[in-house]
């Protein structure tokens, strides 16, 4: 009677040993560049927004910016004060191109890139890593009456807080 007993706690804890083992799952490491990629574009014609859908991974956690972050390399002359880019680009004969409006100060055409700041996002992961989304709302009714076509694209990249430029991705053609 005790070694039938014996045995069958020896099997549970064989079972649960293995259960254990497998379980245990080591975290999954992402290079310390950022790697973005492309998820969706959602326009909402009741309030004339459109929201940009897009995907992240960063192997050391360092994406984001805190809003008193200010000073250099972060200040407002820098390219760094903004860690989020996004280029637009419409179709023109067949072919994408910049998105240019004229500008009446400096007589000149500019071409339009939403720039943002990406808030700090704190890594929860034991390795310091983050993965995860994040959606842009972009006031889609400001561009519409400069547009020189119905078709769009977006071109995006970020920066993170070691000045690592991510990889660029382009959303799909959107129509307007």
């Amino acid at each position: 009677m005790f070694l039938k007993l014996m045995s069958k706690l020896y099997f549970i804890l064989v079972i649960i040993a293995i259960f254990g083992i497998f379980s245990c799952s080591k975290e999954k490491e992402y290079p310390v560049v950022p790697v973005i990629e492309y998820k969706s574009f959602i326009n909402d014609v009741t309030d004339q927004k459109g929201y940009l859908v897009i995907s992240f991974t960063d192997g050391d956690g360092d994406i984001g910016l805190y809003s008193d972050q200010v000073f250099p390399p972060f200040d407002s002359t820098s390219i760094y004060h903004y860690n989020l880019y996004i280029n637009i680009f419409e179709k023109i004969n067949g072919v994408f191109t910049p998105f240019v409006v004229f500008n009446q100060n400096t007589q000149q055409n500019d071409t339009i890139v939403f720039k943002y700041r990406i808030p700090y996002i704190v890594p929860v992961s034991a390795n310091g890593s983050v993965k995860g989304e994040f959606t842009t709302k972009l006031d889609v009714d400001l561009m519409q009456p400069y547009l020189h076509s119905d078709t769009v694209k977006f071109e995006v990249f970020i920066y993170d807080r070691m000045l690592h430029k991510s990889n660029t991705v382009s959303s799909t053609e959107l129509y307007f």
